[in-house]
């Protein structure tokens, strides 16, 4: 029944938001992280300095592998290795992105970017042109997000068009002692001549109770992603990160009212010599190999590829890059 734009769904997210805060720099040019004055052409923040990451992360290793480039502390474009490019400009404020695959290719543009005194965006428009086959679709949207005093993504709502239908979403981000312990996404979808579907998802992440133990150290998890990309994330658009690694999380998904998939997941965190965290392992209760591994690189250094990302890899580089989008949008 769905209509095929999860591509530009998933591209969406990361462009915009809203939010009031009493702390909020008159001229939405402070240091506070309240949602401030809304002002275009703001810089990107300087992940270092005004986040706190200790350590940027310049590759992943995953699902796909992305690289990214910074200049001045800030993230500025990079590429995946599904041939994706994205550039991130200043004055004013313009995310870029395209790629291209034997069927035809993808364009998209997020502008009239509003962001609140701490450069985390808080509204946007998006445009997107998207070639398949001969056949050329056209979509735009419109997002919003609020955030709180300490500077987390609290809520994103993006509302998505196309000439025969409409893609609602909003995203809530439970924070608690400085870590994400639930996402849940709602959806709602009308095509004309079918109806309206609603889904949600929801995560749910535990922690060590000894907050010493698996430090952050500038890892956006990729459940945070949802709808966005990851460099949105890593460039600080969209706000701070978890202050912990979880140890664990739960997911569950409902179409129309009914639980349709749960799966709960433990969580292993490991470190190079830095001290940075240098893999993210995921595995189900009782299995012997890990169902998912993302692998983080610093300093231009690539990062290492583990056999389940490798034999992932494997499989995924047999489909089109909107095949793998499809399939991780559960569409």
């Amino acid at each position: 029944m769905k209509k095929i734009f999860w591509f530009a769904a998933c591209c969406l997210l990361a462009t915009g938001f809203t939010a009031c805060n009493d702390d909020d720099d008159e001229n939405g040019n402070g240091n506070g992280n309240g949602n401030g004055t809304e002002t275009p052409g703001t810089t990107p923040p300087d992940v270092t300095t005004d986040l706190g990451i200790q350590f940027p992360v310049t590759s992943i290793g995953g699902d796909e592998d992305a690289f990214f480039q910074y200049t001045d502390g800030r993230l500025t474009s990079g590429h995946t290795d599904v041939d994706l490019n994205f550039t991130i400009s200043q004055n004013p404020l313009v995310i870029n992105s395209s790629w291209t695959d034997e069927d035809g290719g993808f364009t998209e543009t997020y502008n009239n970017i509003q962001v609140n005194g701490s450069g985390f965006i808080t509204s946007a428009n998006y445009t997107a042109t998207d070639t398949y086959e001969g056949e050329t679709d056209h979509y735009t949207a419109t997002a919003t997000a609020q955030y709180d005093a300490d500077g987390h993504i609290t809520e994103k709502k993006v509302n998505m068009r196309d000439e025969e239908s409409t893609d609602n979403w909003t995203i809530t981000y439970t924070w608690t002692d400085g870590n994400l312990t639930r996402i849940f996404i709602n959806e709602q979808y009308t095509e004309s001549g079918y109806g309206t579907e609603n889904s949600t998802e929801t995560y749910e992440y535990t922690y060590d109770p000894d907050p010493a133990k698996n430090p952050n150290t500038g890892i956006y998890l990729y459940e945070m992603w949802y709808q966005t990309y990851d460099f949105m994330w890593y460039a600080g658009l969209l706000g701070k990160t978890t202050r912990n690694m979880p140890t664990g999380m739960t997911c569950v998904y409902t179409e129309d009212g009914s639980e349709t998939y749960r799966q709960t997941y433990t969580f292993t965190t490991s470190y190079n010599s830095d001290n940075a965290v240098a893999s993210l392992e995921y595995r189900t209760p009782g299995a012997s190999y890990p169902s998912r591994i993302y692998t983080y690189g610093y300093d231009g250094t690539n990062p290492q590829t583990s056999y389940a990302s490798w034999q992932k890899k494997g499989m995924e580089a047999k489909k089109g890059f909107r095949a793998r989008l499809k399939e991780r949008m559960g569409k």
